[in-house]
């Protein structure tokens, strides 16, 4: 009984696998899901937001607008890193997409696993910082910057801009 349940279990996966690598890869668009098989990157910007006037950082300048917007309290922006993580590959080898981390700054470790995709193409990944005990869901499409803040640093605070990179995909031989 268990040999034969596991015989179709197998043979379920197999035909799983068949059709998945008959898709044809695309690019995934803005609010929607990436097509199966496509990875997706996160790419975080660690910024120190501090109150006094600060030189105006020029790697910042796409998002000045939208950082002294959201966070009107501050007043100098100045990007201390940027990091890119692989976050949800849908045909992970052994491990099913881990959580990646970046060392911050301030000493934490900000901890981000992805975990799913809505119908409507907006991707949840789980951000925690294990030593500040914060866990936080958040949602967000591809191409669009989104950001989590909070974490104090050198009298001011840390703000992760963060951006979900859609798939690449390769020109088909012609």
């Amino acid at each position: 009984m268990k040999s034969s349940l596991l015989v179709t279990l197998a043979c379920a996966l197999a035909l799983c696998g068949v059709a998945h690598a008959q898709q044809t890869p695309g690019t995934a668009q803005v609010g929607q899901a990436a097509p199966a098989g496509d990875a997706i990157r996160l790419k975080v910007s660690v910024i120190h937001a501090f109150k006094s006037e600060g030189l105006a950082d020029p790697k910042l300048d796409k998002i000045r607008g939208e950082l002294t917007e959201a966070f009107a309290g501050y007043k100098g922006f100045k990007l201390l890193q940027s990091e890119e993580l692989p976050i949800f590959d849908p045909m992970p080898p052994l491990d099913p997409n881990p959580a990646k981390s970046i060392k911050l700054p301030n000493g934490e470790t900000a901890e981000f696993l992805h975990s799913g995709v809505s119908p409507k193409g907006q991707h949840s990944i789980r951000f925690s910082l294990a030593q500040a005990k914060v866990v936080v869901d958040l949602k967000a499409p591809l191409r669009k910057v989104f950001y989590q803040a909070g974490m104090k640093h050198a009298g001011g605070i840390l703000i992760l801009a963060m951006y979900l990179t859609p798939p690449t995909v390769e020109a088909a031989p012609q």
